[in-house]
């Protein structure tokens, strides 16, 4: 081989392990870049959630702020649990009022709690008067407490022309 060549070729050589070294120095660079562009990507998305978790949190403080004055209104007409021991007695003499047969029981208790009232569950039974379960169940609507009528049946017993209830219900309490 001649010097020319020899030259030549050592000058090629050294030109593509240059270039060699180029390409996997730009490999490595761009993956290093991608790794940090998906951190960056995921920080993003982590900034956005708190953004917006933050954004809820101010808009819910605010809405409990406007509220409170409303919750203390509520809290004014719900009697405490301590006044519920006779309203099983009390419905007994309401239907006694209007000529009624009353029967009471109380069923599970749900206790209050900052999100809400507490309730108990009853059934009323009883016969009378159709005019007395209506005078009944309106004496009941008037009432001032919150209660909730979850299921009503009447029937009527044909030889005395009584009728017969059967309703179940929520009172609520705080």
């Amino acid at each position: 081989m001649t010097t020319f060549k020899k030259q030549l070729l050592i000058q090629l050589v050294i030109g593509v392990a240059v270039l060699l070294v180029a390409v996997i120095a730009t490999e490595i660079a761009a993956s290093q870049l991608e790794k940090n562009s998906e951190k960056i990507r995921d920080q993003k998305r982590e900034l956005s959630l708190r953004t917006s978790a933050t954004a809820n949190f101010a808009e819910l403080k605010s809405n409990f702020d406007l509220a409170q004055p409303a919750i203390a209104i509520l809290d004014q007409f719900l009697p405490p649990k301590d006044d519920l021991i006779n309203f099983g007695r009390d419905m007994v003499n309401l239907g006694k009022q209007h000529g009624l047969s009353i029967g009471f029981n109380f069923g599970n208790e749900t206790s209050s709690s900052a999100s809400g009232a507490g309730s108990i569950i009853f059934s009323i039974s009883g016969s009378g008067s159709f005019n007395g379960f209506q005078q009944f169940l309106n004496d009941i609507e008037k009432s001032s407490l919150f209660i909730k009528v979850t299921s009503f049946d009447v029937t009527r017993s044909a030889p005395n022309d009584e009728y017969n209830i059967l309703m179940n219900g929520v009172v609520f309490f705080k």
